[in-house]
């Protein structure tokens, strides 16, 4: 796969190779673009693309800090993140939904269609949030000690901008906001900044991206009266670009640029087609549009066609069907399949779970394909591991956006560039942290990274000890029958240090030499001791290593079960 700048595009037919399909598409995006530019506008010539994210205290993450800048401090144009299950991955995608919601609880308050735009990735269902602190607060890290931070850097046409946000631990109250921009000279120019002073909001507006005064005289306005319960950069939303005022001419190329591009992340067809283009972008299977929208639908079906043909060579078509009710279109996905000699169409809802997951993917890719930025999450679900690597192949080269996702296939390491790959790590007290493969030492002469990162070299692989199932149906029939009393003070708790130290010994035992691994008993006092001193002295500590201690000694690891049935 080629590396985060380059400029190859790739064509030609799709082919079959061992029942596993080969995707050419990017000649037929070219062709589409040139078509239907009028619906997309796919060029693309102000845009964002994301190079620090920072957390702190966000669900899982204490301190996290993600570089996505490459040579020269350019922002990659894809990311792929690994990272055992509950690891991360998950909370990263939300960072940047939260980023994206926080800028529409103002206009939510002020009567807007906020089911259309409060909507989450990945078709979870959003619900309007007209406070801020009611979207805050279930992202806040339980029992943390601080202030729940989010910061993020952007390049926004060339030039960098930081946007911070601060929220209380307690009631998840925004305490403070500031938005930086950066000067070709180096120069660092604080566009605002929002905090809480005795109670009362104070807002500091730098005049230079409003040169209309009546513009900034309504920022501040409302920002005295309904800052903290929404963002400042919410309320700028509103009022640039919802709000029927004369303040698009009012702002800066670049504070509009930032603005259009974080109230569309992960769209292809915002501003585009209107509010038929939202709807079909959140529910690409069903939903209701405008009559006069129906041409939006047309081409939306006719790009999405051309998409899943080239992959599934089974599939005739793509359509929708529609009926006009009052002047609304209602429509519904269909497909025109081949199966048993003949063309048949089948509906939305009784497709595979690939085929749907690929028509939730297609708006997010062509949004990269057109300048946006899209975050997806587990990117393979329920897709084939050979095509999901040639659809990146494809993609890829035709990204003008940034495109950032996770997935847990492991086949992408051997083609991914290092660089654009990142992993999630947890070290013994439970931080985590994430760091592309290229900056994670060797160990071996082994280079392959899909070898190293199985073997545990790059960290964030799953390990599992052995569960004995005879014993978990044994104390589960106990416990439903009343033979065994419940002891809750007895259970089994590992805390962060001991999960740590167990972990570790695991990684080094799957790492011995075989004729080592099979004196591993040898082992078992010494690992033992290593675990006891990980944890703190105390009489509950040494009940927990009681338990713990003889299982690392004589549980079988995974690369010391048997392979194959009995």
């Amino acid at each position: 796969m080629e590396g985060p700048h380059d400029d190859k595009t790739a064509s030609g037919e799709s082919e079959t190779e061992n029942g596993l399909f080969h995707l050419n598409i990017t000649s037929d995006f070219d062709e589409f673009c040139i078509k239907s530019k009028d619906y997309f506008n796919v060029e693309s010539h102000r845009r964002i693309m994301f190079k620090t994210i920072r957390l702190r205290n966000f669900r899982v993450f204490r301190n996290l800090e993600m570089d996505l800048t490459g040579t020269g401090g350019r922002p990659h144009r894809y990311a792929v993140i690994y990272g055992r299950n509950a690891s991360g991955k998950t909370a990263l995608v939300k960072s940047v939904e939260f980023l994206k919601m926080s800028t529409t609880t103002y206009h939510s308050m002020a009567g807007a269609d906020a089911a259309g735009l409060l909507w989450a990735f990945n078709g979870v269902t959003s619900v309007p949030c007209q406070d801020l602190a009611a979207l805050a607060r279930p992202n806040i890290m339980k029992g943390c000690d601080g202030p729940m931070e989010l910061s993020f850097v952007f390049e926004v046409d060339g030039k960098d901008a930081q946007y911070s946000m601060s929220f209380g631990r307690d009631d998840g109250r925004l305490v403070s906001e500031t938005l930086k921009y950066s000067s070709a000279k180096g120069r660092t120019t604080t566009y605002f900044h929002a905090e809480e002073s005795d109670g009362r909001p104070k807002v500091r507006l730098n005049t230079d991206p409003f040169p209309g005064s009546d513009f900034s005289s309504w920022i501040q306005e409302q920002g005295r009266q309904w800052w903290g319960r929404h963002s400042l950069l919410s309320i700028i939303l509103h009022g640039a670009t919802i709000r029927n005022r004369p303040f698009m001419d009012d702002l800066s190329p670049r504070l509009m640029t930032l603005i259009d591009s974080l109230t569309g992340l992960n769209s292809a067809m915002s501003g585009l087609g209107g509010n038929a283009g939202e709807t079909i972008e959140r529910n690409p299977f069903h939903g209701f549009i405008d009559s006069r929208d129906g041409r939006v639908l047309d081409a939306y079906g006719e790009a999405l066609e051309r998409f899943l043909t080239r992959i599934d060579p089974d599939l005739d078509g793509v359509t929708y069907e529609t009926a006009e009710t009052n002047g609304r279109l209602e429509y519904s996905l269909c497909f025109d399949r081949f199966i048993s000699g003949r063309i048949r169409r089948i509906g939305y809802g009784f497709e595979s779970r690939g085929v749907s997951e690929l028509v939730s993917l297609f708006p997010r890719i062509l949004g990269c394909c057109r300048g946006r930025v899209a975050f997806v999450d587990e990117l393979d679900s329920g897709i084939h591991d050979k095509l999901v690597l040639d659809l990146l192949d494809q993609v890829v080269p035709a990204i003008t956006g940034q495109l950032v996702m996770t997935t847990h296939n492991t086949s992408l390491l051997e083609e991914l560039d290092p660089r654009c790959t990142y992993i999630i790590g947890i070290d013994a007290d439970g931080d985590r942290s994430v760091s592309p493969v290229n900056s994670i030492a060797r160990t071996c002469r082994n280079n392959n990274n899909r070898d190293r990162y199985m073997r545990g070299d790059l960290g964030g692989v799953p390990h599992l000890a052995c569960i004995d199932m005879g014993s978990i149906i044994d104390h589960l029939r106990d416990d439903l029958d009343g033979n065994r009393p419940r002891d809750h003070s007895a259970r089994e708790v590992r805390g962060p240090a001991v999960l740590g130290a167990v972990h570790q010994i695991r990684h080094r035992r799957q790492h011995l030499q075989p004729r080592k691994r099979r004196a591993r008993h040898t082992d078992a006092p010494s690992a033992s001791g290593a675990v006891r001193e990980a944890v703190h002295h105390g009489e509950g500590a040494r009940r927990q290593m009681e338990r713990v201690g003889p299982q690392i000694g004589t549980h079988p690891w995974p690369g010391d079960i048997p392979r194959g049935g009995p």
